[in-house]
């Protein structure tokens, strides 16, 4: 595919020890139905022979720039591959994320259209460990606040907004830490509720540490501690929401504890509680049952 002479949009890619992904993630850049964009692939310093021979792979192709640093993090490889690019968008995207071919075409007319808005986010289909889809839901602040509404790293970025806020920090949320810089500078986020960022969930990526119960709270901590005047400002709508969502799911909860008793009580429940227990045990099954029945006393004749 010939490069477009004034691409619009820099797909950002960076890479470390994942050459393994890599191809599925440029290909589905290169197949973006909007075609004036460029992909900027920065090797972040990986040691992995496989990564450095699959990186050197893209090196002639037209579209794509490859840039090499030492290992110094994801947030600064993106930093560096949005400074090496001229774009007036941006695309951040994993080496181990996909995109549909249809996300460039759904969310730049919405930059385009709206000069408020720094950044566009879509519905996700995970992929890996599990399958699920995430759907966008509308952009708000005091929400973005108390959960990342974004979910993940890719969106279509306005490099204005990016150069606003100075762009990434090496932090263990950067993501989520970059919308919340991008919100408390005046940006707004919308919502494309369309399915058009394939995310990865796999052992071992750089998140886990944080999605541990043990180290998340600290992790918060750290994200209100770096944003503390935007979170002072919408204190009272954050908890709030943070309110509401523990209420909703103790009512979840407690319905779905209600619906398992009367299960249970059912004679469907008893049925299958006596099936699990037999498939487990059916000897055990079988000789409870008869010594249930010899203690029965005999009925009068």
């Amino acid at each position: 595919m010939p490069a477009h002479p004034t691409p619009r949009v820099a797909i950002i890619v960076p890479v470390y020890n994942l050459g393994g992904f890599l191809p599925a993630a440029v290909e589905s850049a290169l197949a973006q139905t909007v075609t004036d964009f460029e992909i900027v692939i920065i090797d972040d310093g990986s040691t992995d022979a496989d990564t450095i021979r699959v990186v050197d792979g893209y090196a002639d192709l037209p579209q794509v720039t490859v840039l090499r640093t030492g290992n110094h993090g994801v947030a600064h490889a993106r930093n560096h591959g949005i400074a090496a690019s001229s774009c007036p968008y941006i695309v951040p995207l994993d080496a181990d994320d996909r995109l549909d071919p249809r996300f460039l075409e759904h969310t730049l007319p919405v930059l385009e259209q709206r000069s408020d808005v720094g950044f566009v986010y879509t519905s996700v289909r995970v992929f890996g460990e599990y399958e699920a889809e995430w759907e966008a839901p509308p952009f708000d602040l005091p929400e973005l606040l108390a959960r990342n509404l974004v979910g993940h790293a890719t969106a279509l970025v306005r490099r204005a907004a990016w150069e606003n806020v100075g762009g990434y920090a090496e932090f263990a949320f950067e993501d989520w830490e970059f919308w919340i810089r991008l919100a408390g500078a005046g940006w707004r986020g919308a919502a494309v509720p369309e399915s058009l960022v394939f995310y990865r969930k796999r052992p071992g990526s750089r998140l886990r540490r944080c999605e541990d119960p043990a180290v998340r709270p600290e992790c918060i901590r750290l994200l209100i501690e770096r944003n503390r005047a935007i979170y002072e400002r919408h204190f009272t709508d954050v908890v709030v929401r943070l309110s509401q969502r523990v209420f909703t799911t103790q009512e979840a909860e407690r319905r779905a504890r209600f619906e398992l008793q009367r299960l249970h009580r059912s004679r469907l429940g008893r049925m299958a509680g006596w099936l699990w227990a037999f498939r487990q045990d059916p000897a055990g099954v079988w000789t409870r049952g008869l010594r249930r029945l010899l203690r029965r006393p005999a009925r009068p004749a």
